[in-house]
């Protein structure tokens, strides 16, 4: 499960779309922007004096005012541009997003059209909008889509012929940002996109992209997030060995996978958050019931941010093997190594490390154990 979902996949090629990936621990002392601060001056039709209205990046709460006049205004300093977003609490929250920087930002518009307000603001937000224009015709087919597979009542026909549109239009996406990146190596969106992005496309030419850009942008905080990621080992795959690692247990112990001695380990990644993760967990449990004492081990890593979460949904679940958390989210180093950009995901290795299997539930996982184990 990815969050801002759209059916299976997500929008993390649009650079004013709060992306489903968790963007990581960035250091926010790497670039300062020429102006003092920045302003940014609302008119928005429809806002009720005294509104709260709260200023947000990445859930953490920058700053908050009160609507006057059907207008509001923050002033500040951010030491590098950055994807926020604004938020109203009512009845029916509202959202919209655009780029900080320190220059003077105007947002105007109707709270009726919350999401997508007019905003003008530095050059990086104009490059997002540009690109935005560019995108629309795509995401208006992908909330057609969207919209299909929530109708009940829709024709199946109707839904197959939507459905085969889904993968070439979000080819279409992604070629639109590689474009972009490529074009524009001195742009701060280039590496925005090229981190949100880093996991769909090959390592080579991640690694090429950002060989590209601007040395300023490259010592970026997402430039320093995908530099640690092109130094990370290759993603194994099926038939090679598994690359071990170490994560804190439950207690708060390190533990690594090579610690499970066991014939075959299913190695599952999920979150509390994750509704097929829980949905799966009935599943895993028969399985390791059946197959526990026949040499079959379970290990769950966790891409929580918050360990009460975590520890919540394993007793509520009852869920009796390992688990391993750092509350990194997908910023975490086996998330990184193994490209996990979508959970549940699962590989199964065998005594010698090696994986012969991945995404493994239900029947299919009942089946590949009752082949390697016996029934």
């Amino acid at each position: 499960m990815k969050k801002n979902l759209l059916l299976t996949l997500p929008i993390v090629l649009l650079c004013t779309i709060l992306s489903c990936k968790k963007e990581g621990k960035r250091n926010q002392n790497t670039i300062t922007e020429n102006t003092d601060q920045y302003v940014i001056n609302a008119e928005i039709e429809g806002l009720k004096d005294g509104t709260k209205i709260y200023l947000n990046r990445n859930n953490e709460l920058i700053d908050s005012t009160k609507v006057k006049n059907e207008s509001f205004q923050f002033k500040g300093t951010i030491n590098e541009p950055d994807l926020v977003y604004l938020h109203v609490k009512q009845t029916q929250d509202f959202y919209t997003s655009f780029w900080l920087e320190n220059e003077e930002i105007s947002i105007t518009g109707k709270k009726s059209d919350f999401k997508d307000l007019k905003i003008n603001g530095g050059p990086i937000q104009k490059s997002a909008n540009q690109l935005d224009i560019l995108n629309a015709p795509l995401i208006k087919t992908l909330d057609e889509i969207q919209n299909a597979f929530n109708n009940p009542d829709i024709e199946v026909e109707k839904l197959d012929s939507l459905g085969r549109l889904q993968m070439p239009t979000y080819s279409k996406l992604r070629e639109n940002s590689k474009n972009f990146i490529k074009k524009h190596p001195n742009s701060f969106l280039s590496v925005y996109l090229l981190n949100m992005n880093k996991m769909e496309w090959e390592k080579d030419s991640v690694n090429l992209w950002f060989a590209n850009l601007n040395k300023n942008i490259k010592e970026s905080s997402y430039g320093q997030i995908i530099d640690n990621y092109l130094s990370l080992p290759d993603k194994p795959q099926i038939g090679e060995a598994y690359v071990d690692f170490e994560l804190p247990n439950t207690n708060g112990d390190q533990k690594k996978i090579s610690d499970l001695k066991s014939k075959y380990t299913l190695v599952e990644f999920w979150a509390s958050w994750c509704a097929p993760c829980r949905q799966e967990n009935p599943n895993l449990i028969e399985a390791y019931k059946n197959y526990k004492n026949k040499g079959f081990e379970i290990v769950g890593v966790s891409l929580d941010k918050r360990k009460e979460d975590w520890l919540k949904a394993i007793e509520q679940d009852k869920l009796p093997w390992t688990q391993l958390s750092d509350f990194k989210e997908f910023e975490s180093y086996p998330a990184l190594v193994y490209s996990i950009n979508y959970i549940p995901y699962n590989f199964l290795i065998d005594e010698n490390g090696i994986i012969v299997g991945q995404n493994l539930r239900g029947e299919r996982l009942d089946k590949k154990l009752t082949e390697l184990l016996g029934s």
